[in-house]
């Protein structure tokens, strides 16, 4: 986060108030699904020995590790609530929004996390790949500079990937309630839209690996 404040607000000078800030309200909640799939990809592989030994629904798993990091998550959140307080932040005037937000990043991390841990037991270079893909994705996704930065024609393309409405959404709750200017609340066909993106790859995720659950013992 310093680095990423220093670079933003002194050498290429976003112009950002309170750069830190606006950084971490978006920041955590794609570190939340950084991490899980990241730590994800090789929880079916590393825990080989309770695959082939032990029967259970195998999608504990990388389930287990999205809920570890949505604690980790919900301890930074604390953590931010507590300093938004003392910086004068009334974030809980768009609070109510916090548990819609919760659920759809939930679901969209677990399909994520079920899709990668299943093919990564099949394709063991792809734990390479995704931490490529996560790092595209990240400067795809609005955090680091605002939306409102992006030339007309690509926010478009910019507006059909979750997680530019979920770190926008969180940066409304948490930085523009101080800042309103560039506060920007997705319309609704943009929300339908994504929840039914988020709720497809869930359903894609976990049918993947409900499919290739069989074959884990063998192939490990």
């Amino acid at each position: 986060m310093l680095v990423y404040t220093f670079v933003f607000s002194f050498v290429m000078r976003l112009g950002v108030k309170d750069y830190a800030v606006f950084l971490i309200s978006a920041l955590l909640s794609w570190n939340f699904l950084a991490n899980s799939i990241s730590y994800g990809a090789n929880c079916i592989v590393a825990n080989s020995n309770l695959v082939n030994k032990i029967y259970f629904p195998r999608e504990i798993i990388p389930l287990s590790v999205v809920f570890a990091n949505l604690f980790n998550f919900l301890l930074e959140l604390v953590a931010l609530l507590i300093v938004l307080i003392f910086l004068g932040y009334k974030f809980y005037i768009f609070l109510y929004w916090f548990p819609v937000l919760i659920i759809a990043e939930f679901f969209l991390v677990a399909g994520l996390t079920l899709l990668v841990s299943a093919l990564n037991v099949f394709f063991r270079d792809l734990s390479h790949l995704i931490n490529i893909l996560i790092m595209v994705w990240f400067f795809g996704t609005p955090i680091i500079y605002p939306l409102d930065m992006v030339p007309p024609k690509f926010q478009v393309i910019l507006r059909f990937n979750p997680m530019t409405t979920i770190t926008s959404m969180y940066r409304n709750m948490f930085y523009h309630v101080k800042y309103p200017e560039g506060l920007l609340w997705p319309n609704w066909f943009m929300i339908v839209t994504n929840i039914g993106l988020i709720l497809l790859i869930f359903f894609i995720g976990y049918f993947v690996f409900k499919k290739l659950e069989p074959r884990f013992a063998e192939e490990i």
